[in-house]
């Protein structure tokens, strides 16, 4: 959401990992101090043929939430689908509900709560 309650939505990397979205951005970014206020997000794949969208709760992954070999695995799938040498997905997703249909007809559409 944006200052004034408008939804806010951003395109951000990420990836899914072990049950939830993880994806990356600054701390003192709008859509953060946003989340930080209100952490319920819908985020979605830019993949306009097989659509998903996950309903949920946004937060920081602290530290402890990840052992070392689960942090080394999210940093190595993260740099090599976004070819960087730094950086790690550190928010994630507690999906909440999912939709999801072939893009070329809402008949597909499945719907799963989580």
């Amino acid at each position: 959401m944006s200052g004034d309650g408008r939804p806010h939505a951003v395109p951000v990397w990420g990836l899914w990992h072990d049950d939830r979205i993880h994806f990356e951005g600054g701390i003192t970014t709008a859509w953060a101090t946003n989340l930080l206020r209100d952490p319920r997000i819908a985020v979605h794949p830019p993949d306009p043929e097989r659509v998903v969208t996950i309903e949920g709760v946004a937060h920081i992954i602290d530290d402890e939430d990840l052992s070392d070999d689960e942090w080394s695995d999210l940093d190595r799938r993260f740099q090599t689908k976004y070819d960087v040498d730094k950086g790690s997905p550190y928010w994630c997703v507690e999906p909440r509900k999912g939709l999801a249909w072939n893009g070329r007809g809402l008949d597909t559409m499945t719907r799963w709560i989580f």
